[in-house]
């Protein structure tokens, strides 16, 4: 996963896309909020990139917990009775 053009994420383990809300994992989540908006109708530009721009290691950082809380989740869902899994 390509962070910036510097930066590349490696490693992420399957287990990772296994947790799935509403149809996409919480990294799919995130990536999609990174994505620079304007409003239509005002104008307003949302950039969250800026956020971390004084910070670029947050990014990274911020990503790897989303990964790590999903692995985590996954192994926790998997522990569950059938019933109580979906």
């Amino acid at each position: 996963m390509h962070v910036t053009p510097t930066v590349t994420l490696r490693g992420i383990p399957d287990a990772a896309h296994a947790y799935v809300v509403n149809g996409r994992t919480p990294l799919e989540w995130a990536v999609d909020r990174l994505h620079i908006r304007r409003d239509k109708e005002s104008g307003i530009v949302n950039d969250p990139n800026a956020w971390f721009a004084a910070d670029p290691a947050g990014l990274v950082s911020h990503l790897r917990r989303l990964v790590y809380v999903s692995v985590e989740t996954a192994c926790i869902v998997e522990g569950l009775p059938p019933a109580l899994r979906d």
